[in-house]
């Protein structure tokens, strides 16, 4: 699945993490190091894959890690209108 993120919500990052401004509902969000880069890869192109792979890369752990989190940050990011599937 290819997801994207939604309009409108602003976001800057840090050294360790993201903050991200939902504008339409004023709701903000703070996000460790590895879903700020999940988030920075959630351009609509990136395929889950590309991105489990991208964290196994970055962070130097296995596989099975990387996938949990992603889908674990995936959920919350659905559950709370961040991102659609394309």
């Amino acid at each position: 699945m290819i997801y994207k993120r939604v309009e409108p919500v602003e976001w800057r990052r840090f050294e360790n993490e993201s903050l991200l401004l939902n504008l339409q509902t004023g709701k903000y969000f703070r996000i460790n190091e590895v879903g700020s880069l999940i988030w920075e890869n959630l351009d609509g192109k990136n395929s889950a894959e590309d991105i489990i792979q991208t964290i196994v890369r970055h962070f130097d752990i296995n596989e099975e890690t990387a996938r949990q989190d992603y889908l674990k940050f995936i959920e919350q990011l659905l559950n709370d209108d961040l991102i659609i599937a394309v």
